[in-house]
């Protein structure tokens, strides 16, 4: 499934929306699009909400995130993150020069996370994190 696409958004050169929400993906799938995202500079948009993805799934995209230039929103709605995985996506937004919307990421850690997070680029804004 999640690795199938995965390939085919290493090569995609036109492709600016992915919406993947409610597969079952977890975080051995999201790792597959996260390796593939490392590559892709044309997506804009993943929705990969309501997939299961706990913490390890979340470091993988940070870890990608940080080697993208085009995803621009995230949506990581109802997945369980948990505090070690929102910790990784965080961190990883005050380096990367694209994001700029989290959608609905919520987690009991959330509010006090954001609090720190004030380092971001200058003339950058994380406008949606919910």
């Amino acid at each position: 499934g999640a690795s199938l696409i995965a390939n085919s958004l290493r090569c995609n050169y036109t492709l600016f929306e992915l919406s993947l929400g409610n597969n079952c993906i977890e975080d051995d799938g999201v790792k597959s699009l996260a390796d593939a995202l490392k590559f892709n500079n044309t997506l804009g948009m993943l929705n990969v909400e309501n997939n299961e993805i706990g913490a390890r799934g979340a470091w993988y995209l940070a870890e990608a995130l940080e080697e993208n230039t085009a995803l621009q929103w995230l949506v990581l709605s109802e997945n369980p993150l948990g505090d070690e995985g929102l910790k990784a996506l965080l961190s990883c937004i005050r380096n990367v020069a694209s994001l700029n919307r989290l959608e609905k990421c919520n987690h009991s850690l959330l509010s006090i996370v954001l609090k720190k997070v004030t380092g971001v680029k200058v003339g950058r804004v994380l406008r949606d994190i919910k």
